[in-house]
This record gives C-alpha cells, sequence and structure tokens, in this order.
C-alpha cells in the first residue's frame, strides 16, 4: 500500500515568513532622549548611541540630545571616549534619559631599559629577536588585551533573520524569531562582540575630529556628521590620512549641495 504524502502548500509559509520579517519594522518607531554625566548631570556631546537589534545609529547634539528608530524591548548601546559605555534595553517608548560614568583610564607606567648603544647594535638587536607565537603585536610593560568576541553562528542574527534562511528552513527562522530566550542571547553576543569594535572605531572617529576639520559648529555640526554617515568598517581598514581626506571630500559636496539648496530657495521666491 503506498501512503499518501499530503500537498505542501507554500504560500501560507511564505505569507507567515514576510509578516515576521516586517513585525519589527511596524513596532518600531523613532525614540528620543538626552544623555549626561553621571557625576555633575552636564550634557555630554558626540556619544554614539547605537541599537544592536537593528543596527541603527545615532549621535548626540551639543544638548545632549538623540533621536533613533527603536522599539521596546531593543537593546541599546551609548558610548563615548571619556565614558564608560552603558548598555541596556528599551522598556517603554518614553524619553530616554542616561546618565554615563566617566572614564577613568590609567595607563601603566612603562620602563624603558637597556638600550643600545649604536644603531647598528640596535638593528642587531631587532634582527635576532624571537618571532612571537601569536600574530598579536604585545608592547612590553602593557597588558595585552583579550581576544576579540565572536558571535556563535546559531546565534548570528545576520543569518537567522536573512530571507535565504527564512525559505530554507522555516521551521527553525519562526522558532527563533518568536523564542524572546533565543533573541535575548543572539543580542548579548553581538552586543558583546562589537564592545571592541565601537571602542577601535572611537579612538579613529569621532566629532571632535569633524569639528576641527570643518570648523562646525553644534547644530550645524550633527547636521553634517548625518550628511556624512560614515562606515564603521570604513573607519577600521583605514588610516587617519584616508579618513581626514574623506571627510574633507564629503564636506565640500555637502556645501555645494547647501549651496544649490539655497539658491533653488532664491529663485523660487523671486519667482
Amino acid at each position: 500500500m503506498h501512503k499518501i504524502v499530503p500537498e505542501i502548500k507554500p504560500l501560507p509559509q511564505l505569507l507567515l515568513i514576510a509578516f515576521l520579517l516586517l513585525t519589527n519594522q511596524l513596532q518600531a518607531q523613532t525614540i528620543g532622549g538626552m544623555i549626561q554625566s553621571a557625576t555633575d548631570s552636564s550634557i555630554v556631546e558626540g556619544a554614539h548611541i547605537i541599537n544592536v537589534s537593528n543596527n541603527e545609529m545615532a549621535i548626540s547634539s551639543s544638548k545632549g540630545l538623540f533621536e533613533l528608530l527603536a522599539a521596546v524591548g531593543d537593546t541599546l548601546v551609548i558610548s563615548n571616549i571619556e565614558f564608560e559605555t552603558k548598555s541596556f534595553s528599551i522598556k517603554s517608548n518614553t524619553q530616554l534619559k542616561v546618565f554615563l560614568i566617566p572614564a577613568n583610564i590609567q595607563l601603566k607606567e612603562v620602563v624603558v631599559s637597556n638600550m643600545p648603544k649604536s644603531e647598528y647594535d640596535f638593528k642587531r638587536k631587532v634582527l635576532d629577536m624571537e618571532m612571537q607565537p601569536t600574530q598579536d603585536f604585545i608592547v612590553a610593560g602593557i597588558d595585552p588585551v583579550a581576544p576579540k568576541s565572536k558571535v556563535p553562528p546559531i546565534y548570528n542574527l545576520d543569518q537567522s533573520n536573512s530571507l535565504g534562511f527564512a525559505i530554507f528552513h522555516p521551521l527553525k527562522f519562526t522558532a527563533r524569531k518568536l523564542s524572546k530566550g533565543y533573541q535575548d542571547k543572539a543580542k548579548y553576543y553581538k552586543l558583546k562582540a562589537n564592545q571592541g569594535q565601537i571602542i577601535r572605531v572611537e579612538q579613529k572617529f569621532d566629532r571632535s575630529l569633524v569639528k576641527q576639520i570643518t570648523h562646525l559648529e553644534e547644530e550645524e555640526l550633527t547636521a553634517f556628521i548625518q550628511f556624512l554617515d560614515i562606515d564603521n568598517n570604513f573607519i577600521l581598514k583605514s588610516n587617519e590620512y584616508e579618513i581626514a581626506l574623506h571627510i574633507k571630500n564629503k564636506y565640500k559636496l555637502y556645501q555645494s549641495l547647501q549651496e544649490t539648496d539655497s539658491t533653488t530657495k532664491s529663485n523660487s521666491e523671486n519667482g
């Protein structure tokens, strides 16, 4: 006797997948807030606010204010080179008030001894040095940093939320979307992996650098940084000169667009 295999109708599954893909976007809305110092309630300007749940990013203005797309349950990471990084989950849609703790950065004293007597002696010492067992460059007197955290493949949201994964693994896709425990763990691993990247980005690019190059102030500076929309991957792989050149070129384009908008507005008013 042959078993009758029921026909699988893919349309309802595809509709469910499409619904789940759009759920987060439908729930998300613009949430604003203010960032202040925890010690004296002073305004924190130029803080990076990253929503690790949807990869949205904002920068606090000269008044410490920010806005970005987020939903209740999303995880925000707020960092500034002068303060300790803070992360938390959004509990409600009300205005956020965030207090950052000033960073207490102390560098260990590096003692330099046994200096070579001549340039030739120095070269010989370098050539005679043994190769280190790892690819990490370790400076004497400074503790090596911890290895960069990696997201376990099973908790990789970029893969789990992809359309391909949804089509070929609809049951897993649906289960992971509906599992709060899975989503929380995935956000935790992603946050942990991004911590080191955020610090390296802030060391090479921040609001003061853009201000130094463009001489813009306050809201104009904030508007240009939003127009700049510089990618973190570009910052990480570029040197300081390449980043500064990119900012200068973008600023020229920004000025050109501003002049064009001003001319168009003037002509329309005169016409």
